[in-house]
């Protein structure tokens, strides 16, 4: 390899990094028995989760985090899980978004 050819090497390395933060399989061991209801993207910016903060989705529904993270990205795409659970006689549809890599615990929905 020319000896020019080395910088533009680094160059290209620091660029494109080999590694990414995406999730694996073993992430998604939370999500065994959820069913995925929709997959949107956020409408806007989407800077992380706080405790009953909305995210407007573009499908039109709206989640709310139980759970704290912050992170920024503009409008990434979110993939919505739900498990129905009954409590006291009644069922509930318990949601979870995965964004940014991510999973989001977000408020229960009543389902009847």
């Amino acid at each position: 390899m020319p000896y020019r050819a080395v910088p533009a090497l680094i160059l290209l390395a620091t660029l494109w990094p080999l590694s990414s933060a995406a999730l694996d399989a073993s992430d998604l061991d939370d999500l065994v028995g959820w069913t995925i209801v929709a997959s949107s993207n956020v409408v806007d910016e989407f800077e992380g989760c706080d405790f009953d903060k909305n995210i407007e989705l573009d499908n039109g529904w709206v989640l709310t985090c139980l759970t704290y993270l912050y992170s920024y990205s503009y409008r990434p795409e979110v993939a919505v899980f739900a498990k129905e659970i009954e409590y006291q006689g009644r069922a509930y549809w318990m949601i979870k978004a995965v964004i940014d890599d991510e999973i989001y615990d977000m408020q229960a929905i009543a389902a009847r």
